[in-house]
């Protein structure tokens, strides 16, 4: 989709936007999920020994 949208673009000399995500990363992502789910990772967090967000980050990994 952005790749067809770059070549009509070109194809009609349009002007092409610079990427806007440049310094957006700050490490920070929240997420809304179902109290089950969030309970169960909290769960599984405890027995891996870890905080709940390191263990998320271990399996996005």
């Amino acid at each position: 989709m952005i790749e067809e949208d770059l070549v009509r673009r070109k194809k009609e000399k349009e002007q092409i936007p610079e990427p806007d995500y440049k310094g957006k990363f700050n490490g920070q992502i929240l997420i809304r999920t179902e109290p089950a789910i969030h309970e169960k990772l909290y769960f599984e967090a405890q027995a891996s020994n870890l905080s709940l967000n390191k263990y998320i980050e271990n399996r996005l990994q």
